[in-house]
């Protein structure tokens, strides 16, 4: 049989190319994979849009959940540090009692005893707080070397210059102890603490000088005098600590500036006799009964702002938590 005897003309064992190439072509246009959005039923569609927003809320709103919680942690942390404070202020006070009574005729036994027991209040505090290294090392050195000068005064005798030499690096290390317990980034705080730290000071600058005019005597008097002088020259920089705490235009900072004037002006005079002088003795407790009642009124604030920072923000985290 030729071409032409086939019915429709065409040789049935050749087949047109272009239509066996087509077919697999538009089936797979018919049946996209089954993973294609195209597929998927209208109720995970919408699913899947609403999950990418939720997923990223969460995890924006867990990082911030998580930076509260650590803040909170670490205030908390900060407040607990903070409690270190009043320790080290009655520390220091009957340490200073203590001395002024040794070289005195003041109650020499019983301010010892309080500072005994000052002295274990602030073992028992510094073993039970989770302080900074800095402050554990000074902390420690201030009752190593506050123990070591009083049993010395107390026992073999110091000489007054050697006493009031000893006592300057104690206090010193006090004034950081308590600037280092509270480290926070409110101003306010740091300057409350500040000032608290400098009434310390301007109470053991005064503890010094009230020495000086105590056992004057055993110096001759330019050396007494110079010594005195010396003191008081380090106290504007503690007053003005103390003045940003007090208000500058406060009653009591005003007499702290006056008090500095009146005994720079019994030292710097050559006719004055400054061992035993009633009017500077006057002038040294007068200023150490403002810093005292500073440390008295502000202690428990400096430590109370610190406590209620750290409540604000567990109270924030945990309102964070409900929200996300």
């Amino acid at each position: 049989m030729t071409l032409f005897d086939h019915p429709d003309g065409v040789d049935p064992a050749v087949e047109d190319p272009v239509d066996r190439d087509e077919e697999p072509d538009a089936a797979a246009v018919k049946r996209p994979s089954r993973w294609s959005v195209r597929n998927w039923p209208v109720r995970w569609k919408v699913l899947a849009i609403a999950l990418l927003p939720l997923a990223l809320a969460g995890l924006f709103g867990g990082l911030r959940v998580s930076n509260a919680l650590t803040e909170a942690n670490r205030l908390r942390l900060v407040a607990d540090r903070a409690e270190m404070i009043p320790a080290i202020t009655n520390y220091m006070s009957a340490l200073g009692d203590a001395l002024v009574a040794a070289s005195s005729d003041g109650d020499a036994e019983g301010a010892r005893k309080n500072f005994e027991n000052r002295k274990y209040e602030l073992q028992s505090r510094l073993s039970h707080t989770d302080v900074a290294t800095d402050v554990r090392s000074g902390v420690e050195s201030l009752i190593e070397r506050g123990q070591g000068l009083l049993s010395s005064v107390s026992t073999t005798g110091v000489g007054l210059r050697d006493e009031v030499t000893g006592y300057a690096p104690i206090l010193l290390t006090a004034e950081d102890a308590i600037n280092g317990s509270v480290r926070v980034d409110s101003e306010r705080i740091r300057a409350q603490t500040e000032g608290l730290s400098r009434a310390v000071g301007a109470r053991g600058q005064m503890m010094m000088q009230e020495l000086l005019v105590n056992r004057g005597g055993e110096l001759p008097d330019p050396e007494l005098r110079s010594s005195m002088m010396t003191l008081a020259g380090t106290e504007p920089s503690t007053l003005f600590g103390m003045s940003e705490v007090l208000g500058v235009d406060s009653p009591d900072a005003k007499s702290l500036q006056q008090q500095l004037v009146t005994r720079m002006s019994i030292m710097s005079d050559p006719e004055q006799v400054l061992p035993n002088n009633p009017v500077l003795r006057d002038s040294i407790r007068t200023t150490d009964q403002i810093a005292a009642q500073l440390i008295s009124e502000n202690t428990g604030a400096v430590t109370a702002a610190v406590e209620d920072r750290a409540a604000d923000r567990r109270a924030a985290a945990l309102r964070d938590i409900v929200l996300v």
